[in-house]
């Protein structure tokens, strides 16, 4: 046979072999991130599988907003998920690049996984499954890279999670009180004056669109081909969510026509939660005849 020919036939068995393929989300079994084509290695109760961040989940997947809520990261599972009382569930991995977001690859206890960079415990938060609150993550030193500090499981969750597991706390239980009898008022006093009414509890503080959310979202964005189609997913996610200033400015990146940022801004101005940074939101626009226009608009609020 011609050598050209063997060359060819060569090439593409290495191609097609099991060592250079990528398994798509959803199959398995994986070891770490470059073995998935999305570069994410799900450990869930024992099973490793490819993995990606909420968005459009595969059939036979749903996204899952509890398993890794600790990071604050929306993944996409198989139906079967892991309880507090199974193994701790974990994003395999084996450099920073695997990870989604502003994910780090962190080490403890010689396992590699995805999680957050941190500075202390409380931006480690705690995952909530049903009744159960597992605080699993604290904040200390990569055993990967010593120099910097990530969320990381504690020793003694690794090896039993019902040991970091309490109860939710289901807040005050109101009991009824007994109904108040009627008295009438001494002759010659005027009578007590009603009690004021409960005094309205505080409203609760909005919270932004979540970082791991955000970026799913920047992508669609991205990926859209006209403004039209832009704008539309942005006015969906619009509609139930609420961004800070620095996420407002990044969709304005996603197009460089000056008539196009306007409306956005027209938009998304009622729906800013740090109205105290909104000068970083002016920092998008190139004119400053669209700039003064966009500051009119963020005025309103």
């Amino acid at each position: 046979m011609h050598p050209r020919i063997w060359l060819t036939v060569l090439v593409g068995c290495l191609l097609t072999s099991p060592a250079f393929a990528k398994r798509p989300t959803g199959k398995g079994p994986c070891q770490q991130g470059e073995d998935c084509q999305q570069g994410s290695c799900l450990e869930v109760g024992g099973d490793r599988y490819c993995s990606t961040a909420c968005g459009s989940c595969p059939y036979g997947m749903e996204c899952n907003t509890q398993l890794f809520g600790g990071l604050n990261l929306p993944v996409c599972v198989r139906p079967a998920t892991a309880r507090p009382s199974e193994v701790p569930p974990r994003m395999l991995c084996g450099h920073d690049d695997e990870c989604p977001g502003s994910l780090i690859c962190g080490q403890a206890g010689g396992l590699r996984a995805c999680t957050l960079p941190c500075r202390q415990t409380q931006e480690c938060g705690p995952i909530e499954l049903s009744s159960l609150k597992v605080q699993l993550y604290e904040c200390r030193s990569d055993e990967g890279q010593a120099k910097r500090q990530a969320c990381l499981p504690k020793p003694a969750c690794l090896n039993d999670p019902r040991a970091c597991a309490t109860p939710v706390d289901p807040g005050p239980i109101h009991q009824r009180l007994p109904e108040p009898r009627m008295t009438m008022p001494r002759p010659g006093l005027p009578p007590a004056p009603p009690a004021p009414p409960p005094a309205p509890p505080a409203p609760a503080p909005i919270a932004p669109m979540a970082e791991a959310r955000f970026l799913a979202l920047l992508e669609q964005v991205k990926a859209a081909s006209f403004s039209e189609d832009r704008m539309q997913v942005i006015k969906t996610a619009a509609a139930k969510n609420h961004f800070r200033s620095a996420q407002v400015s990044r969709l304005l990146e996603t197009t460089s026509f000056e008539e196009e940022k306007n409306p956005l801004v027209v938009l998304l101005a009622p729906k800013i939660v740090d109205r105290e940074n909104q000068h970083i939101i002016l920092e998008a626009f190139s004119f400053s005849s669209s700039r003064e226009e966009a500051a009119k608009v963020l005025g309103r609020y």
